[in-house]
């Protein structure tokens, strides 16, 4: 098994069950404790988990950590979500990425799936993705580089959207609730999401579902103010209870498109 899927692995094992010794982990990852005990202490030096005494614990605070961090986080979920998107963008259409762990994700799908598109983004490692496929017209926002998300961002950034029409948004954020609505952590990167959202004809947030039923402090946006969102296949039911009794009272009909080619509609 390589390390990185044995990082993933022992990740979402404990996003399960929360803390666990060195020996479950182990018969869970099917590797020796020596292995996992210095798979624990090199995600523990990341802040990705926590180390205790013959054991690991979850951190909950990865959801907020570096970009490193966060990019090994909910990986397998943000790959299963991305497999969605076909049912939203078609060849020969226009799509904005804003910057994001789930956008790297994004990205990939879209170079293994699709051969025609123009991708305007922020995010430096989607343009990279973009380029190396040599297959789309890729256009990367100029502005502030944030060297720790790998994007850029500001008022550059924001007047070079105000002049694109785009077909598609695909937006990562961190934090959605019935309450706050579409939420951030990242002050740079709240002012590019909401200028790709003005000049693009759908809007669509792609957010694994350890996002929901959560609030960060950046608002962005209303529920009301995208078409869909998009996420995996381990949303809980009761999440999916609560957004579909609120989604009764939204004027555009939202729904939640859901990984593995379903497509559930919360209004009929």
């Amino acid at each position: 098994m390589i390390q990185e899927e044995r990082y993933n692995r022992i990740m979402d094992y404990l996003r399960l069950e929360k803390v666990a010794s060195l020996k479950q982990i182990a018969d869970v990852v099917k590797v020796s404790v020596d292995t996992v005990r210095r798979d624990v202490a090199y995600l523990a030096s990341k802040g990705i988990l926590e180390k205790v005494r013959g054991g690991a614990l979850y951190n909950d605070a990865s959801r907020t950590g570096p970009f490193s961090v966060r990019s090994i986080d909910h990986r397998e979920m943000k790959r299963e979500l991305a497999t969605c998107i076909r049912q939203v963008l078609s060849d020969g259409q226009t799509v904005g990425i804003n910057g994001g762990t789930t956008s790297v994700e994004v990205a990939k799908y879209l170079v293994e799936n699709y051969s025609n598109l123009v991708v305007i983004t922020n995010s430096l490692v989607v343009m990279d993705i973009i380029l190396k496929a040599g297959k789309f017209m890729g256009i990367l926002l100029g502005g502030t580089v944030n060297p720790e998300e790998f994007c850029t961002y500001g008022p550059v950034c924001e007047r070079e959207l105000a002049q694109y029409h785009i077909d598609v948004s695909l937006f990562a954020v961190n934090s959605i609730s019935l309450d706050s609505g579409i939420t951030d952590f990242r002050i740079n990167e709240s002012g590019v999401i909401k200028a790709m959202h003005a000049v693009s004809k759908k809007n669509y947030v792609v957010a694994d579902s350890s996002k929901f039923d959560k609030t960060a402090f950046m608002g962005l946006m209303k529920l009301s103010q995208i078409d869909a969102i998009i996420t995996d296949s381990q949303i809980p039911p009761v999440i999916l209870n609560l957004f579909g009794r609120a989604y009764c009272s939204l004027s555009n009909m939202l729904c939640l498109l859901f990984a593995q080619k379903r497509l559930a509609k919360i209004v009929q």
